[in-house]
């Protein structure tokens, strides 16, 4: 029995080994591996998938062609449907480029107070926020700002003028 109990150990402790060696083996192996770009401007790598290779101008690109405004009616925070569209293609961009994050600012037009108009900034920035994280964004990766009316791009006193200004602005974060 003695025996017995001995040569099991032994077959464990060698078993034991043979995976710890297949371990380092395989962690040797994605040591070699090298970095590889992807026609989109991905590196993928040992680590993962790094979007550092993404330069400012392509990021200033997708901003400008991608991530444009969404816009809200007069004192209403809601997503509209015909934005709905836009915002999966934001979700999906950001899916496929796990290492940006996302900073969305809620603006408004400068009618209301001050006061007002920051909480009515938020609930749009938060509402566009859970909508992407409903698309399957992770949380942690967008983060929300309210500016109220405190930075129109239009300063005219009009309808066309306050209708650019209520808005969700995004910002991409490498």
């Amino acid at each position: 029995m003695k025996y017995l109990v001995l040569l099991l150990s032994l077959l464990v402790f060698a078993a034991g080994c043979a995976s710890d060696s297949k371990v380092k083996d395989d962690s040797q192996r994605l040591k070699n591996v090298k970095t590889q770009n992807t026609d989109d401007g991905i590196s993928i790598n040992k680590e993962g998938i790094s979007d550092k290779s993404l330069t400012d101008e392509q990021l200033r690109n997708v901003m400008n062609t991608i991530f444009t405004d969404v816009h809200f009616p007069y004192n209403k925070y809601d997503i509209l449907d015909e934005d709905k569209a836009s915002l999966r293609l934001k979700t999906d961009w950001l899916l496929k480029h796990p290492s940006v994050t996302l900073i969305i600012e809620g603006h408004c037009d400068d009618r209301g107070s001050s006061e007002y108009n920051l909480a009515l900034g938020d609930q749009r920035a938060m509402s566009v926020k859970n909508y992407m994280v409903s698309l399957g964004v992770p949380a942690d990766r967008i983060d929300t700002m309210s500016l109220g009316k405190e930075k129109p791009i239009c300063t005219e006193e009009n309808e066309s003028c306050w209708g650019m200004n209520r808005r969700a602005h995004f910002i991409l974060n490498r």
